[in-house]
């Protein structure tokens, strides 16, 4: 018996010595269809359009990748407590990425959220969000417990776009390298171990980075702030109930151009071991608001009552050109090497030398 033997090209030949699979992305995955749960990795055939069928996907199971495959999926994918998730390279659009009450490790991945949230509440375990872009929409994280987030090199663009951080402790959340243009910046409600580094955040309609209640152990450096009605914005008092900010350093940072005040402490109770240093405040306080008359300084501390042990020191920041006062602090603590030109008022300081 003879065996014919068909010529094979070159790279066909490679193929078959390899073992390589020539087939397009996701041939060899089983298509996904709206409702799913999944309990295996998928790569996307196709847009998947879910919402008017409730859920998306659902994730149910350890290790499942969802590969957009640079498609859309328009609806809700709801994550239950699993290690392992990513979801990677496309659009999720009119819906978001949500879960709760238990512990996860989620990577997210390239997305292009689109008037879709990330909102998990209640989570422990580790969160990788990296290089997404998010349209009119934002990030929330609530009532986490032993929770770590990375948030790197994502774009929030649009008046509803934001993160929002609400009870969450150790060991704390990195926000660096971001892009926060229009919409609410980042708010911080009784958090701690936060770090927020190397951003810029541009045009919020309130304050670029707003403290509301107990912060501590938060770190704002080499941030690019502008464009804002207030850079950063730390009440001393929440309701008359809750605290203050401890344990804040605010270094490094470019704070420029905001309409009211770059920085701005207020209310009736002192905080502790905050500190404030090697920070450029400059053209600020050109537009105030007229529901805070006399705010319209580079940095303005107003408080009712005296700073605990530390309180608030300034040391090394140079404010120019801003609307009145370059520094407006009486009663923080003067570290220092604090300077001072070309202000609307030409004491040019109140509460430190400069």
């Amino acid at each position: 018996m003879r065996v014919i033997l068909r010529a094979m090209t070159p790279f066909a030949l490679l193929v078959g010595l390899l073992g390589l699979n020539a087939s397009p992305a996701g041939a060899n995955t089983p298509a996904v269809t709206c409702g799913e749960q999944l309990t295996q990795s998928v790569v996307l055939r196709h847009d998947l359009m879910c919402s008017s069928t409730g859920l998306a996907l659902t994730v149910v199971a350890n290790n499942v990748t969802i590969d957009l495959n640079g498609h859309t999926v328009t609806g809700d994918i709801y994550v239950m407590p699993v290690t392992g998730f990513t979801v990677k390279h496309g659009t999720i659009k009119n819906g978001g990425l949500s879960g709760q009450y238990g512990a996860y490790t989620v990577s997210v991945l390239d997305v292009h959220f689109v008037t879709a949230f990330v909102q998990f509440g209640d989570p422990s375990g580790v969160f990788r969000i990296q290089n997404n872009r998010f349209d009119n929409t934002g990030v929330g994280f609530s009532f986490g417990v032993d929770l770590r987030v990375i948030m790197r090199w994502n774009t929030f663009v649009g008046p509803a776009s934001g993160l929002g951080l609400t009870k969450i402790g150790s060991p704390g959340i990195l926000i660096g390298g971001n892009r926060f243009d229009g919409g609410t910046g980042i708010s911080l409600f009784e958090t701690q171990n936060v770090a927020i580094d190397g951003n810029v955040i541009r045009h919020i309609r309130y304050a670029a980075i707003r403290f509301t209640s107990n912060e501590y152990d938060t770190t704002i450096t080499n941030n690019l702030i502008e464009g804002s009605q207030v850079g950063i914005s730390m009440p001393s008092t929440f309701w008359n109930t809750q605290g203050p900010p401890v344990n804040t350093l605010i270094a490094r940072n470019v704070i420029r151009d905001n309409a009211v005040a770059g920085l701005y402490v207020f209310g009736n109770r002192g905080g502790s071991n905050n500190v404030v240093s090697h920070n450029l405040f400059s053209h600020n306080g050109f537009s105030p608001s007229p529901s805070l008359p006399g705010v319209n300084d580079g940095i303005n501390v107003t408080v009712g009552q005296p700073w605990g042990p530390g309180g608030i020191t300034l040391t090394a920041n140079v404010a120019n050109h801003n609307a009145d006062y370059g520094i407006e602090a009486p009663g923080v603590t003067d570290g220092g090497r604090n300077m001072a030109r070309a202000n609307g008022n030409p004491a040019q300081c109140l509460g430190v030398a400069c």
